[in-house]
């Protein structure tokens, strides 16, 4: 638990000092995760968005 709450800490810091993109920041959790054993590698790959999340560009084509 104590190893979320520090990943989860450090990404709220480099959230809002914001130098690094947020995109690259989610995805360093997830591996950061993974890489300390508290995901398994399916997990991590389902947090970077999956079939469940529809492409951006299906809701302009309907317009």
């Amino acid at each position: 638990m104590w190893i979320t709450v520090t990943v989860l800490f450090i990404a709220v810091i480099v959230f809002v000092w914001n130098k690094i993109p947020v995109g690259i920041v989610a995805i360093g959790v997830a591996l950061s995760l993974y890489f300390t054993g508290v995901l398994e590698l399916n997990q991590a790959h389902q947090s970077c968005g999956g079939r469940s999340s529809p492409p951006a560009t299906s809701s302009m084509r309907s317009r």
